[in-house]
């Protein structure tokens, strides 16, 4: 099974048939449908249009393992580190098996020890296209969305590609 490019935004897998060698570019474009304009609104809609909830935070003085329950019990793939009402850093999936059980860190740690701390934000009147962009360039997954100085959600790269389909 090979993958073709379509309709210039998705690839779809592509199966070969006996004799064949493969999708050519003609069979790609038959039935394509060029990029409408309801595929610009979507991308240029606030991305708070997204945010779907509240994001789950821990206090500072948190160690690794709640970090871990509260993902866990929250079914999300991050937390944030708060200090009274303000955002501190970031604590994601990733931080817990690249930096503690891979490093082999006790889970007793404070979960301080392994966030990012001062992550990036955005604004929550930032398009989903900027966002994309934003999370692409920085290499990022997770991005807390602020308004008027607060968080009020994290959008992730699979909330965003979610969002496409």
């Amino acid at each position: 099974m090979g993958c073709a490019i379509h309709a210039a935004k998705r690839i779809v897998p592509t199966r070969r048939k006996k004799g064949r060698q493969g999708t050519t570019i003609e069979d790609c474009h038959k039935g394509r449908q060029d990029v409408r304009d309801d595929d610009i609104s979507e991308i240029t809609r606030p991305i708070s249009d997204l945010v779907t909830r509240s994001a789950v935070s821990i206090y500072v003085a948190a160690t690794i393992q709640d970090a871990a329950c509260h993902m866990h019990a929250n079914d999300v793939s991050c937390v944030l580190i708060v200090d009274d009402t303000t955002m501190r850093s970031i604590v994601t999936d990733r931080d817990i098996r690249n930096r503690a059980a891979a490093d082999g860190r006790p889970v007793s740690d404070a979960a301080l020890s392994i966030a990012s701390e001062h992550p990036i934000t955005v604004d929550a009147t930032a398009t989903i296209f900027e966002v994309m962009l934003l999370m692409t360039r920085k290499r990022i997954h997770h991005l807390p969305v602020m308004r008027d100085g607060q968080v009020i959600g994290v959008i992730t790269a699979t909330s965003l590609m979610r969002s496409q389909y």
